[in-house]
């Protein structure tokens, strides 16, 4: 199963780019980070703030747990799933849940004024962020 955020364009077909990860994982995601290359994204700590942006995931117990765990928690305290995620996400991997971080350039969030310039290496796969048709920033 596949969620993406509604401002999410894919440059490749999905499937294709998360399938393989969930073989052995029950969820993939990307970090909530902008401008990493594979190189420091790939040897950056996994307790990293992982992002909701992009989120594929297989049926199981595990994930129907941490999903309803994430969903209570914002019909409880408001606010949106991506501010609940970090604090389940830990909860859930101590119980087993098996989460695969890609590689930062499978879901790039693009540059904005707000961030310092962004750097890749490799084939972006898709791309998260508002206003990213003019790519403009503003």
């Amino acid at each position: 199963t596949l969620f993406a955020d509604g401002d999410t364009i894919f440059c490749a077909p999905p499937h294709a780019m998360l399938a393989a990860a969930l073989n052995s994982h029950h969820l993939a995601a990307s970090r909530e980070i902008r401008g990493l290359t594979s190189a420091t994204s790939a040897a950056l700590s996994s307790t990293l703030e992982l992002s909701t942006a992009v989120l594929s995931y297989r049926r199981s117990p595990h994930t129907a747990q941490f999903l309803r765990t994430l969903m209570q928690r914002v019909a409880l305290h408001g606010a949106s799933e991506q501010v609940h995620f970090p604090r389940v996400y830990a909860t859930q991997r101590a119980r087993g849940l098996r989460v695969m971080v890609v590689p930062h350039e499978w879901v790039f969030q693009r540059c904005r004024a707000d961030f310092k310039p962004c750097v890749l290496s490799g084939a972006v796969r898709a791309i998260h962020g508002r206003c990213m048709l003019t790519m403009s920033g503003h």
